[in-house]
């Protein structure tokens, strides 16, 4: 079995093989081309993230992936997403789709990745070291009522988010938590099947959603919170339910969200750790206020036979290359480390520590979060 990167000169034949592998479990899916304009374009650059596999000269199996940037708090991270998992419908069952993963995986740890991202079946990811983890809420609205709409804002539709580009990255450069792009990538991802960007002004004030109406999703907010506010009513009055991610940290607009919710459901992904070390330094600035001085930690991810990699952390959480005597020592498989790491547990009941080791639950979860607009 070889394994290449995909070219320009196999977009349509890798896109056709995507959405008929997809098309099995729903026909209506749409071409990927369409609903992530962002991800799959006719170019090398877009074709060289995909790994695939030929049979008798035509592509059988793919697996993308597809580097994104994401803020929540002051954790900045670098993630290798995982999508277009695929193998044509004559050529399952062969491993193609084991091996693909396999490498997939041995790639993003080589590139230094601190984390990997995907979606789909646990029991698929696991065995290739991806657990569910993380701590997104999942807000599912009621109907809406149009006399609880906020007054006196000016609500319109835009076109693109070119009419209101500055003040839109002005907002989402104050959000708690996004994801990172360059305005072009941006105005790409607003293009994504079934988005429409939508505006609301009062004087000096500004808001904005990003919503998708072909999954009746808001994918992205800011400014203003009771112009956000005033944009929800315009947008879901009577128009059945909608849905949210929110991230893991509260502030005006997950509070505003959750007022206004009707059903409140935990929400997990497929994460890995990739390189644990980049993934501690990246997050030394969140732990600076959180780590007790006098603690120190020694992180080591192994297997029953060997070691992947280890990390020390000492008091106020700043990575160093020096063991400790003193440092608690923890030793956990990678599926553990992701859920260590990134919850939703709390460490001392995931561990059953006892009370001297709880103060790991000040320094854990680590703030992560992937934006609707951002997931492959």
């Amino acid at each position: 079995m070889k394994i290449e990167r995909a070219t320009k000169k196999d977009f349509k034949a890798l896109m056709d093989l995507m959405v008929l592998s997809y098309r099995t479990r729903n026909p209506t899916h749409p071409r990927f081309e369409e609903l992530l304009p962002d991800l799959y374009q006719p170019t090398e650059e877009s074709m060289q993230r995909h790994m695939i596999v030929r049979e008798d000269g035509r592509i059988s199996a793919s697996v993308g992936i597809y580097p994104f940037e994401v803020r929540c708090a002051n954790v900045q991270l670098k993630v290798a997403g995982v999508g277009g998992v695929c193998t044509s419908p004559e050529h399952q069952g062969k491993g193609l789709m084991t091996a693909l993963i396999e490498a997939a995986r041995e790639e993003i740890a080589n590139q230094g990745y601190p984390v990997s991202w995907l979606t789909g079946d646990r029991d698929l990811y696991a065995p290739f070291g991806w657990e569910k983890a993380g701590s997104d809420l999942l807000v599912h609205g009621a109907e809406l009522k149009p006399e609880d709409t906020p007054r006196g804002w000016a609500v319109k539709q835009l076109p693109s988010p070119d009419e209101a580009l500055p003040a839109i990255t002005e907002a989402r450069n104050r959000m708690v938590a996004c994801g990172i792009c360059s305005d072009e990538v941006y105005k790409i991802k607003c293009r994504r099947l079934g988005m429409e960007v939508w505006e609301a002004r009062q004087g000096s004030s500004f808001g904005y959603v990003v919503a998708n109406r072909h999954r009746n999703w808001l994918v992205e907010w800011g400014g203003d919170v009771e112009g956000v506010r005033a944009l929800i009513y315009r947008l879901m009055t009577g128009k059945g339910r909608w849905c949210v991610r929110l991230p893991p940290l509260h502030d005006d607009f997950v509070n505003m969200f959750l007022r206004v919710a009707g059903v409140i459901v935990p929400g997990v992904d497929n994460l890995a750790v990739c390189n644990l070390p980049e993934l501690a330094r990246a997050c030394e600035t969140f732990w600076a206020s959180q780590w007790p001085r006098d603690k120190g930690l020694r992180l080591v991810s192994c297997t029953e036979d060997n070691l992947i990699t280890e990390v020390c952390i000492s008091g106020g959480g700043t990575v160093r290359n020096s063991l400790d005597r003193n440092d608690l020592l923890l030793r956990l498989d990678p599926l553990q480390m992701s859920l260590l790491l990134f919850g939703p547990i709390k460490p001392s009941i995931m561990l059953n520590l006892p009370a001297e080791h709880q103060w790991l639950d000040r320094v854990f979860p680590l703030p992560f979060y992937v934006p609707s607009l951002w997931r492959v």
